[in-house]
């Protein structure tokens, strides 16, 4: 069982980990400089990172997704049923913050898109946070994280 919980918390953090390095493949743009070479390189490599850290970041929450249903059917723990994350909001305190960056960078984003402003650096960072905040609001306010915290706070009131 305790093999099954840290499987679990391994899967759910490198799944978080896979959202922030696909989200940094957005920023590459405005952090590597231009010219002919950089733009073909960074057209290939930086998408595809991008690509691969979302396709990983899916393929290890439906795998925690599937450890969190064995621990629940093996053990006597409380069993996490519900909407998914992207339906929810508000759950916890980290899918708060997640939820009010996702929010305020759409405003800014689109305020900044239609005045013009910032079309080379702070659209692109505006991007990333859009990007990074959604999936992370999916993430913690779905039931994998949720599960997560109270496997922890189960484990600090077993050791007392």
């Amino acid at each position: 069982m305790r093999q099954l919980i840290l499987k679990f918390t391994h899967l759910t953090n490198t799944a978080i980990v896979c959202s922030f390095v696909s989200s940094f493949a957005l920023l590459s743009y405005v952090f590597i400089g231009m010219n002919d070479i950089s733009d073909k390189i960074i057209g290939i490599i930086f998408p595809v990172i991008f690509w691969l850290g979302l396709i990983a970041e899916q393929i290890l929450i439906w795998k925690s997704n599937a450890v969190r249903k064995k621990i629940e059917n093996i053990g006597k723990t409380r069993k996490f049923r519900g909407r998914p994350g992207i339906i929810n909001i508000w759950k916890n305190r980290y899918g708060a913050i997640a939820d009010i960056v996702c929010l305020a960078s759409l405003l800014l984003l689109a305020l900044f898109m239609i005045i013009g402003i910032g079309e080379k650096t702070i659209q692109y960072i505006l991007i990333f946070l859009l990007v990074l905040s959604f999936r992370l609001h999916c993430i913690f306010n779905g039931q994998n994280f949720r599960y997560k915290k109270y496997l922890e706070k189960r484990k600090v009131k077993n050791d007392i």
